[in-house]
């Protein structure tokens, strides 16, 4: 499994339940995995944060999880007196990213990290960089996020445009599919997404279909 940085078409599409779901879906499939979320706002509950999510599915602990949270639920990078830079999010992430190759026993599965970002594309997570910029920096493929009903496809295909056009490889497009989304429409969006991209498509229900995103 590769390492990658999971973006969303927008707030509130499902990239922790998909995250979450690939890190279990790893696991299974023997790796050390766990997941990163940098930055994040609108962390109200501590026990419901998208952090708290991660930490408890990734067997660690919110520090080593997060490096900020803000209150607001607006972009990181709109918070008064947010100070923070792109480049203390990206070294973050390379600083878990290097403790927990250190810490693999010989033979031992490489430490996959999942890093969810916030919000969509372009969204603001300092005062002078996005989720785009952060991305860019990681280096890492995208896999990206999106919800599963109407409106799905104009979204993923924004979405993939804009990604390609920062040539960052894209993994594969997953569609966060909600118990209440119609289940036809869904499958009809994921067959024409595929279609139109010509890239890897899914749908994520479950842990189940995380596990065939794992093997894919």
């Amino acid at each position: 499994m590769r390492r990658f940085t999971i973006v969303g078409t927008d707030t509130g599409v499902g990239k922790t339940f998909v995250t979450a779901g690939l890190i279990r879906a790893a696991v299974r499939a023997g790796y050390v995995a766990f997941g990163l979320k940098p930055v994040e706002s609108g962390a109200t509950g501590a026990s419901s944060s998208d952090t708290a999510v991660l930490a408890n599915v990734s067997g660690r602990t919110a520090k080593e999880t997060n490096f900020i949270q803000f209150g607001p639920a607006v972009a990181p990078g709109l918070v008064p007196g947010n100070s923070t830079e792109i480049a203390e999010l990206v070294n973050f992430v390379q600083v878990r990213c290097n403790v927990a190759d250190s810490t693999q026993q010989d033979g031992a599965a490489g430490p996959p990290p999942t890093v969810e970002t916030a919000g969509g594309w372009f969204s603001p997570l300092s005062s002078h960089g996005d989720v785009r910029e952060f991305a860019v920096m990681l280096a890492a493929p995208v896999l990206i996020v999106g919800h599963a009903g109407l409106g799905a496809i104009n979204q993923l295909r924004l979405t993939v445009s804009a990604v390609k056009a920062s040539q960052l490889p894209i993994v594969a497009l997953i569609l966060s599919q909600r118990a209440s989304d119609d289940d036809a429409l869904a499958a009809q969006n994921e067959s024409a997404i595929a279609q139109r991209t010509g890239l890897t498509t899914m749908r994520v229900r479950s842990d189940e279909d995380a596990d065939l995103l794992i093997a894919t």
